[in-house]
Parts: structure tokens; sequence; C-alpha cells
């Protein structure tokens, strides 16, 4: 945060609650966004859902502002942000929670135009509201008729992303095709 800003809560929203939802954010962004810097200098956010999860991109534009239209020819949505004050609102609220390196790389671009220090990640926790965001994303619930077996399952084509979840919420990870696969069925997990 730049120096002399106060963090000042979300309006209607406890800190607590402003963390958690700050947490959950950051593992959307960290699954389905992107930070973007044009040649231009323009800098921007984007995040892509289907719209299923349309009432996600409305919470985060209520807080920040920014857009949501649907995708030509497909049932996807687009939340975009690139109005200064909604974007550095939104950095200090997301900067230290981003875990996705690649995210990373593009947020330090835009904290760099906007002369903010970027805050590496704290070490991940198991209330930490990052996962429940990552998982909207990028998880999935099945349930295997035939065996009757649930399986919980999050993948990403970076398996330092995946890395802490079997410790925190069992299960394993695996190589599937082009992408790793963090997957919980057993019933101690």
């Amino acid at each position: 945060m730049p120096e002399g800003q106060l963090a000042l809560p979300l309006r209607g929203y406890s800190t607590n609650e402003n963390k958690i939802f700050n947490q959950w954010l950051a593992g959307l962004i960290d699954g389905d966004g992107c930070f973007q810097l044009s040649k231009k200098g323009y800098a921007s956010l984007e995040i892509t859902v289907e719209t299923r999860d349309k009432h996600c991109l409305y919470q985060i534009k209520h807080k920040f502002g920014g857009s949501i239209k649907l995708r030509p020819g497909i049932k996807w949505l687009r939340y975009r942000l690139h109005h200064k004050k909604g974007l550095l609102d939104l950095i200090n609220a997301i900067n230290g929670e981003i875990r996705n390196p690649i995210r990373l790389l593009q947020l330090n671009k835009i904290c760099d135009k906007y002369n903010i220090q970027v805050i590496q990640p704290t070490h991940l926790t198991y209330n930490n509201g990052w996962f429940s965001g990552f998982f909207d994303s990028d998880g999935s619930v099945y349930l295997d008729l035939k065996s009757s077996q649930l399986f919980i399952t999050a993948s990403q084509k970076n398996k330092l992303i995946l890395e802490k979840l079997p410790e925190l919420y069992g299960g394993t990870i695996y190589i599937q095709k082009e992408s790793f696969k963090w997957t919980v069925y057993k019933k101690k997990d």
C-alpha cells in the first residue's frame, strides 16, 4: 500500500469480512483472471467466468466498479476493470494474496506502473479464503454413480499452486494430460 494511505473496510463489511472477501477474490483471479498492461500503458484486470457464475462478478463490480459483458458466441461473461481508482482499490485489497506465479508477474507490471510494492503471499492456512475463490474458478465436485465415490478436484497447469493443498485438505496431486490435478476422494480427507 502506498505510504500515507490507509486501508479502510469496504462499504458494509467488517475488516474480517473484507479480508476473507479479498482472499477469495485473489483466488478467483489466480484461477480465472488476468492483469494486463497495454503497449500504450493502460492497466486492466479481466476475469472470465461461465454465465452461471455471474453473481460473483456482480459482487466484484459492486465493490470496485468496472463492466461485465457477455462474450460473443459463447456462454461466458467477462468482468473488466480499467479505471485507475477501482484498479488501485482492488490492488490494495488483493496485494499479498495472489499466489499464481503468472498472476504475480502480471500484477508486478501494474504495480510498477503505479509505484506500488508487490507483497509476496504469506503461508497459506486452512481457513484462508483464497482456496474458496480458487476452487470457484478451477475446482469441481462430482459423484461417480457406479461406485458412489465423491471426488473433489482442482486442476492447474502450474503444480506450484496446488502443492500446499494436500497438506491442508488431504488428497494427492497427479499429472493429467497437460496439467496437474489435485484430487480428494478418501473418506478421511
